[in-house]
């Protein structure tokens, strides 16, 4: 037997549908079950029963920020688990948003350079997610004759970068103090495993002695 539903909210029969719109034959409000099977003609649902339906079955969600679950959500929500930032003023966790990984070397521990030899000053190595990473590379000299420096950040060990994309690069060179090149922001995808990102250094000079320093960083965006 098919399930009619009129207007004024009374069950009955499809195959007699005017019958729905007569009075009750039972003066009693229909259960839900009753209803969504059919079985009962001429026998009202209540609008009490249709919104504690909807309720059960649709619950509001929780406010905005609540750490608790509304029954039949999902099982946990945590202001700490996912690609969270931080709003606590301390340095994101490993895995949040904002999280920082960083390699220094100091002036004291500057590596050597050779002519024309792409060199690693420091590196960091990365886990999976997308990151910005940034560098300060340094260059210290004494007694140089040379026409020119440059830094870069690179997936690949000891080899330099392209000019305006992952490279810095000047004809400065360090004769009198030391010439620092920053390459701002260079995004590093990495999909499984991790990746090892280096801060390369090079210069070309005839005469003297040259170092390298500085400091890379990267810090997490997704």
């Amino acid at each position: 037997m098919g399930l009619f539903t009129n207007p004024l909210g009374y069950v009955g029969s499809a195959a007699d549908p005017v019958q729905a719109y007569t009075t009750p034959t039972e003066a009693r409000a229909a259960t839900l079950a009753e209803a969504e099977a059919g079985t009962l003609n001429n026998v009202y649902i209540s609008p009490a029963t249709l919104i504690a339906s909807e309720t059960a079955e649709f619950a509001s969600p929780p406010p905005i920020g609540s750490t608790t679950p509304n029954t039949g959500a999902f099982t946990t929500l945590s202001a700490s688990s996912g690609y969270t930032g931080s709003t606590t003023g301390s340095a994101p966790a490993s895995g949040k948003i904002g999280q920082r990984i960083f390699s220094t070397v100091l002036v004291g521990a500057a590596v050597p350079l050779t002519n024309n030899t792409a060199a690693n000053v420091t590196s960091i190595v990365l886990p999976v997610g997308v990151w910005s990473v940034k560098c300060l590379a340094a260059f210290d000299g004494s007694g140089l004759t040379g026409t020119s420096i440059s830094a870069s950040i690179s997936t690949t060990s000891a080899t330099q970068g392209t000019p305006g994309v992952n490279q810095s690069q000047t004809s400065v060179m360090p004769t009198t103090a030391d010439v620092f090149l920053s390459i701002p922001d260079v995004p590093v995808l990495v999909t499984s495993g991790t990746q090892t990102v280096y801060m390369v250094a090079t210069s070309l000079f005839s005469a003297g002695t040259m170092t390298g320093y500085g400091t890379i960083e990267a810090f997490r965006i997704a």
